[in-house]
């Protein structure tokens, strides 16, 4: 009973995610006044500017990758990058990636360059989660919908982002970003999730107003 009762949980929130996902990308200018999808996505610099570690007690599934497997644990981090990789679009654009997992966005950013995406972590065989975001490097990828990548396209993206040069962030970089964060933060649901989100995009990204209301439900 209670394996049903978190599978049908972990399916209920994928539904919200999924709908989530499409509302993000339904909030963009006529296709006429959007700049092309960057030819050199993965050139590009993107810097960790902030990192929080949590843990959920209602998982859900990572609607941002083709398998959609649960998610338990993960970091919610604030990244900067250049706008027009942000840019929303309804058709193939610039995956997140952060080391071998798609990173889901939680905003668009592109008037701030800031953007806002939950990292998902796995477990090792023990059960424990693998607190390994310091070893990951973050890229924009191949342009694509996210939804469609699955485990074997994001060993292939990783390994040419790192023939490329990508690498995770420095030393002095990462620990910044954790700087005075809570060593795990332990949250209810993903709606506290979505509300701890919604206080970094006020911040780092103001403009997204309509979409911080959203995320609190107001």
């Amino acid at each position: 009973m209670k394996t049903s009762k978190k599978l049908v949980s972990a399916l209920a929130a994928s539904v919200v995610l999924i709908g989530s996902l499409a509302a993000l990308r339904s909030i963009q200018a006529p296709a006429s006044e959007r700049p092309p999808v960057p030819a050199d996505p993965g050139a590009r610099t993107v810097r960790l500017l902030r990192a929080q570690a949590f843990r959920i007690d209602q998982p859900y599934l990572h609607a941002w990758r083709s398998e959609q497997p649960e998610v338990r644990y993960g970091y919610l981090v604030a990244l900067a990058t250049d706008t027009d990789l942000l840019v929303p679009r309804q058709t193939f654009e610039p995956v997140l990636f952060a080391g071998a997992q798609t990173a889901e966005r939680v905003n668009h950013g592109e008037t701030s360059g800031r953007v806002v995406a939950i990292v998902p972590v796995g477990t090792r065989a023990d059960g424990t989660p693998e607190w390994d975001l310091a070893s990951r490097p973050f890229w924009f990828g191949t342009p694509e919908l996210p939804e469609r990548i699955d485990a074997a396209r994001l060993q292939t993206e990783l390994a040419e982002a790192r023939t490329r040069g990508v690498r995770p962030p420095a030393p002095r970089e990462f620990a910044e970003a954790r700087r005075g964060r809570t060593s795990v933060l332990h949250l209810h649901d993903r709606v506290e999730l979505d509300h701890l989100a919604a206080d970094w995009i006020e911040e780092l990204s103001p403009r997204e107003a309509d979409l911080v209301h959203g995320l609190r439900g107001l």
